[in-house]
C-alpha cells in the first residue's frame, strides 16, 4: 500500500513539472512570436516607407526636368507656352518635397534650397532670354550651369532612395536576427523535452542557419548590383550631359523627331538657321515641310527610309524652303533610331556655301604648300608607306639629275644607288616607328660624277587620328662643310705635332739650361764662394769685410741650385714621381702656401720617363697658380697610379673663377700654362679637366696612361 501511494506521488510531481515546463515553454514562444509580428508590423511601415520615397523621388525629379525643358524650350523659340509650363512645374515641385519629407522623416532643407537656387537660376535665364533674344552667348552659359546643377539635383534625390533602401534593409536584417533569436531560445526550452524533439529544433536552427547564409548571400548580391546599377545612371547621365553640351555648342543645325516625324528639339545653330528663313516656330512641325526636294532622287523618299527602319543616311544635298524666294542649297546626314516602340531620328544640316567656302580655302592652302615645296633650297622628297614617290622639288631633280616625271610612282631603291637605299630603307622604318625627325650621313654620286656628302632629315608626317600619311626626306649637301672639317682635322694634327716638338724641344732646352746653371754656373760660384771664404779668414780688416760678399755668393748659389731643379728635377729621374712631389712642396709651395697635404699611392712605383714628367709638369705648374693667384688657405695633391693609368687631381679652397660654357671661355679665362698642362697631357693620349666655382675654389683632374 506504502509503495502503490509513492509512485501515485512520483507520477503525479513529473505531470506537474511537464505542465511546469510546458508552460514556460508555452510562454517563450508566446513572447517570442509577439516580438516577430512587431517586428514585421514596422517592416511594413518600411516598405510603404520605401515605395512612397520612390515614388515621390520619381515625381519630383519629373518636376525638375520639365522645368528644364521648359527653359531650354522658351530659351530656343521664345514661345509663352513654354514659360507656362515652366510655371507649372515650379509650383509642383513644393508640395512633391513636403511629401517626400513626411516620407523621409527628416528635414530637406538643404535639398529645398539647391531647387530654389536651380529654379531661381531657371528664372534668371527666362528673363535674359525675353530681355535680350539674340544674346546666345548668354544662353550657353545658362545651359552649361543647368547641366551641371540638375546632375547635382539627380544626385541627392538618388541618394534619398539609397538611404531610404538602406533602412529597408536594416529592419529585413533585424527581423531575421530576431527570427533567429527565438529559434534559439526555443530550442534551449524544447532541450528538456525528449531526445527527438532536440533533434528535430536542431535540424530546424541548422536549416535556419542556412537560410539566413543565403539571405545574407542574396543581400550582397542585390547591393552589388544596386551599384552597378547607380554607376551605370550615372554613367549615362553624363553622357547625356555631354551628348546635350555637344549638340548645343554645334556649328551645324541640329534637329530631334519623334516618331510622328514632328520636330521635337531645335540646337541654337538650327534655330537661327531656320529663322534666317523665315520658320519662327519650327517645334511640333512635321519635318517633310522644311525641305523642297527630296535629296535622294532613286528609290523611296529620304523620310520614307529613315523612319521605315534603324539606319543611317550618308550626307547628301538637299533644299530648304523659304517662305518666300528661293530655297537654300544643303547637306544634311540623318540618323534614326527606336526609342519605345516608335523610331526618332536625329538630322544634321550644313550650308553647302560653307562647304564650297572651306574647298575654296583647301584649293588655296595646296597652292601655297606647292609654291613653298618647291621654293626650298634642299633637296625634298616625300614617300609613302611602301617608299614610292610622292612628291619631289626642283631641287631634288637637280641634285640628282632625275626628271619628276620619270620618279613619281617608284620607289627609291628604283632610281637611287644600292649602297644609298639600304640606309634609306633603315631609317625610313625608324620614322614611322616614332614621332621624332632622323638624320643621317650618306654620300651620293653626283650629276657629274663626282661623289657628294649629304646629310638626309627623315620624318613621318601623320594625319590627326596619327594614321601615316607618309615619309618626307629633307637633302642638305654637306660636302663643302666636309672639306673644311677634313682640313681642319689635317690642321689640328699638324698643330698636334708641331706642339708635341716644341715640348720637345722646351724639355731639351730646360735640361740644357739647367745643366749650363749647374756646371758653370754653379762652379763658377762655387769656386767664388771658396776663394772669398780663404780671403776671410786672415785676420785683417780686409778679410772681416768680406762676410757680406760671402753671404750673397752662398745666396746666389742657393737661388742657381733652386732654378736649376726648377727647369729639369733630376730628382725626378733618380728616385721617382712620389719624392719629387715631396721635394717639390716642401721645397718650393709649403713657404708660401703651408696647409698642403700630398697623398701618393703608385702601383707599379715607377712608370714611363715621359709620363712621370708631365705629370710632375702639372703638378708644378697648378700648385704655381695656386700659390701666385688663387689667395687659398689649403690645397691638396693625389696621385694614384692603378690598371694602367694615373689619375692626378690638383684642389684648393681659394676664390676660384668663371670657367666658362665653352672651350674658347676657359681659355680666355686662364693663363698660359694651363694651356701647356692640357698640351701635355693631350700628347701622351691623356684627359684634362678643370672645375672652378667662384668663392669656392677649383678642382684640376687629369688621366695619363701609366
Amino acid at each position: 500500500m506504502g509503495s502503490t501511494s509513492d509512485g501515485e506521488s512520483r507520477r503525479r510531481r513529473g505531470v506537474a513539472l511537464l505542465a511546469l515546463a510546458s508552460l514556460i515553454l508555452l510562454a517563450g514562444l508566446f513572447g517570442g512570436t509577439w516580438t516577430i509580428l512587431q517586428r514585421v508590423g514596422v517592416l511594413a511601415k518600411a516598405t510603404q516607407a520605401l515605395a512612397g520615397i520612390e515614388l515621390a523621388v520619381q515625381h519630383l525629379d519629373h518636376d525638375l526636368r520639365s522645368m528644364r525643358e521648359a527653359r531650354r524650350g522658351h530659351a530656343l523659340t521664345g514661345s509663352e507656352p513654354f514659360a507656362a509650363a515652366f510655371d507649372v512645374a515650379a509650383a509642383a515641385w513644393p508640395g512633391r518635397l513636403v511629401e517626400l519629407q513626411r516620407l523621409a522623416g527628416r528635414p530637406l532643407d538643404e535639398l529645398r534650397s539647391q531647387i530654389k537656387e536651380y529654379e531661381s537660376h531657371l528664372r534668371e535665364s527666362l528673363r535674359a532670354q525675353a530681355d535680350h533674344p539674340d544674346d546666345r552667348a548668354a544662353q550657353d552659359r545658362y545651359t552649361a550651369a543647368d547641366e551641371t546643377m540638375s546632375l547635382g539635383l539627380g544626385q541627392r534625390l538618388r541618394g534619398l532612395e539609397v538611404a531610404a533602401r538602406k533602412r529597408f534593409d536594416a529592419e529585413v536584417r533585424e527581423l531575421s536576427a530576431t527570427a533567429r533569436r527565438m529559434q534559439l531560445v526555443a530550442m534551449g526550452l524544447f532541450g528538456f523535452g525528449a531526445l527527438g524533439i532536440a533533434g528535430g529544433f536542431a535540424l530546424d536552427g541548422f536549416g535556419m542557419r542556412r537560410r539566413e547564409q543565403a539571405r545574407d548571400a542574396l543581400d550582397k548580391v542585390n547591393a552589388g548590383r544596386e551599384q552597378k546599377f547607380v554607376a551605370r545612371v550615372d554613367a549615362l547621365a553624363e553622357a547625356e550631359r555631354r551628348y546635350w553640351q555637344v549638340v548645343e555648342m554645334s556649328v551645324d543645325a541640329v534637329l530631334l523627331c519623334d516618331g510622328r516625324r514632328r520636330i521635337t528639339y531645335v540646337n541654337p545653330a538650327g534655330a537661327a538657321l531656320l529663322r534666317r528663313l523665315d520658320h519662327a516656330e519650327p517645334l511640333g512641325r512635321s519635318v517633310d515641310d522644311l525641305f523642297g526636294a527630296a535629296p535622294v532622287t532613286a528609290g523611296p523618299g529620304w523620310s520614307d527610309r529613315l523612319w521605315d527602319a534603324p539606319c543611317q543616311l550618308p550626307r547628301v544635298p538637299a533644299a530648304l524652303k523659304r517662305t518666300e524666294g528661293p530655297s537654300l542649297p544643303v547637306e544634311l546626314a540623318a540618323t534614326s533610331y527606336r526609342k519605345g516602340s516608335d523610331l526618332h531620328a536625329q538630322i544634321v544640316i550644313r550650308e553647302l556655301s560653307d562647304l564650297l567656302g572651306e574647298d575654296a580655302s583647301t584649293r588655296d592652302q595646296l597652292r601655297f604648300n606647292e609654291q613653298v615645296v618647291e621654293a626650298v633650297p634642299h633637296a625634298l622628297s616625300l614617300r609613302d608607306e611602301a617608299g614610292r614617290f610622292l612628291l619631289v622639288n626642283r631641287a631634288f631633280e637637280a641634285a640628282h639629275g632625275i626628271d619628276r616625271t620619270r620618279l613619281l610612282g617608284k620607289a627609291a631603291q628604283d632610281v637611287l644607288p644600292a649602297g644609298v637605299t639600304a640606309a634609306i630603307a633603315r631609317n625610313d622604318a625608324q620614322a614611322k616607328r616614332g614621332h621624332a625627325p632622323i638624320d643621317f650621313d650618306t654620300r651620293f654620286d653626283g650629276v657629274a660624277g663626282q661623289a657628294r656628302s649629304v646629310r638626309i632629315r627623315v620624318q613621318a608626317l601623320r594625319r590627326v587620328d596619327a594614321s601615316l600619311i607618309g615619309v618626307m626626306a629633307l637633302e642638305t649637301d654637306v660636302s663643302a662643310l666636309r672639306d673644311k672639317e677634313d682640313e681642319l682635322f689635317a690642321l689640328n694634327a699638324k698643330m698636334g705635332q708641331m706642339s708635341a716638338r716644341l715640348i720637345e724641344a722646351q724639355e731639351d732646352e730646360r735640361r740644357r739650361i739647367s745643366r749650363d746653371l749647374h756646371d758653370q754656373v754653379g762652379q763658377i760660384l762655387t769656386a767664388l764662394k771658396l776663394q772669398l771664404a780663404s780671403l776671410a779668414r786672415r785676420d785683417s780688416v780686409e778679410g772681416r769685410a768680406l762676410a757680406a760678399p760671402i753671404e750673397l755668393t752662398e745666396e746666389a748659389l742657393r737661388h742657381a741650385r733652386d732654378l736649376t731643379a726648377s727647369l729639369h728635377p733630376h730628382l725626378l729621374d733618380d728616385l721617382g714621381l712620389a719624392p719629387a712631389m715631396r721635394w717639390l712642396i716642401d721645397r718650393f709651395i709649403r713657404p708660401s702656401l703651408p696647409e698642403v697635404e700630398l697623398r701618393c699611392e703608385m702601383e707599379p712605383e715607377r712608370g714611363a720617363a715621359a709620363t712621370e714628367l708631365v705629370a710632375f709638369r702639372v703638378v708644378q705648374e697648378a700648385l704655381t697658380n695656386v700659390v701666385r693667384h688663387a689667395q687659398a688657405t689649403r690645397a691638396g695633391v693625389m696621385l694614384e697610379a692603378h690598371d694602367g693609368h694615373l689619375s692626378i687631381e690638383v684642389f684648393d679652397d681659394g676664390e676660384g673663377f668663371d670657367a666658362g660654357n665653352t672651350w674658347f671661355d676657359l681659355q680666355r679665362r686662364t693663363s698660359i700654362g694651363v694651356a701647356s698642362m692640357r698640351e701635355r697631357v693631350a700628347e701622351l693620349g691623356g684627359d684634362f679637366q678643370i672645375d672652378s666655382t667662384p668663392g669656392v675654389g677649383t678642382r684640376l683632374r687629369a688621366w695619363l696612361p701609366w
